[in-house]
């Protein structure tokens, strides 16, 4: 059975895969900047969720995210190259090269739940996941300087599916939940290049592109009932997007001139981690 209302808010520490391996930054021997080695730490974020019976139909709407994931390498060498970057000038022969690369997650959705049995429930509903991408590259040689600057935005919408299992205890409550859905990726990428040695003040602009993307998501939690409809609650979460405009990407293996390749929207990434909160019905 259902309680006319609840209400949960959870603290997530949630981990980023990085992007692919692509090379960033090259002497053509043993010195790479490579884009495997950008690394992101656990970062913290929140999680509301509000549920409410409208009619006979229960609905929730949660919201997660405010995560920030920041990493920064470098690469100090000779005549260093950045083999998908404009060809000549500081980026064809750098003393240092810098990369920085920043990534935000925000997820809304609202669902509706049907209950099978005692411990299954079904879980339909429509979902916006915000995926904001910022990269920069900076190349060295002696006094001039050059820099790449990238951004992708990514904006989902789709409808999901799935379903929560739940089974308690003597108070406690074993919980396992799976969600999946397709979406309409609305993504849009710009990039800017400057060159102090060629001065060609190139804005290469912004492109945009509606693909095709995969979400999905699984966890397992433990709840602990402390009365009065109150309830102490943690587990483990990971979630998988597949169809993204990941920034560091779209620079792709090639290079020369301004000839940039087209949006990549084959980008995947994939977020795991732990979450403590409490959760309250009345």
């Amino acid at each position: 059975p259902c309680p006319p209302t609840w209400f949960s808010a959870d603290a997530l520490w949630l981990q980023r895969q990085g992007p692919d391996d692509y090379f960033l930054a090259t002497d053509g021997a043993q010195a790479n900047l490579r884009n495997n080695q950008f690394n992101f730490d656990y970062e913290l974020g929140l999680r509301v969720s509000y549920g409410e019976v409208v009619g006979n139909t229960p609905i929730e709407i949660t919201y997660f995210g405010l995560h920030d994931w920041n990493s920064a390498i470098a690469l100090d060498g000779v005549n260093l190259t950045v083999p998908g970057g404009p060809g000549g000038g500081v980026f064809d022969d750098s003393d240092r090269v810098e990369a920085s690369y920043a990534s935000e997650l925000h997820s809304f959705e609202v669902n509706t739940l049907q209950f099978r049995d005692e411990n299954i429930t079904w879980v339909y509903g429509l979902r916006y996941i915000d995926v904001e991408e910022d990269f920069l590259l900076r190349a060295e040689d002696g006094g001039d300087e050059g820099t790449i600057v990238i951004t992708g935005d990514n904006r989902l919408l789709g409808l999901q599916g799935g379903a929560d299992y739940n089974r308690g205890c003597d108070g406690w409550c074993f919980s396992a939940s799976a969600r999946a859905g397709i979406y309409a990726n609305f993504t849009e990428r710009d990039i800017t290049i400057r060159d102090a040695v060629q001065p060609l003040n190139n804005d290469v602009g912004e492109s945009s592109d509606t693909e095709v993307a995969f979400v999905g998501q699984l966890g397992v939690g433990l709840t602990r009932h402390l009365g009065c409809g109150l309830k102490l609650r943690g587990g483990y979460e990971l979630m998988w997007i597949n169809g993204l405009t990941l920034a560091a990407e779209q620079l792709g293996t090639g290079g020369g001139g301004f000839a940039l390749p087209a949006v990549d929207t084959n980008g995947s990434t994939l977020y795991d981690g732990g979450y403590l909160g409490l959760e309250w019905h009345r």
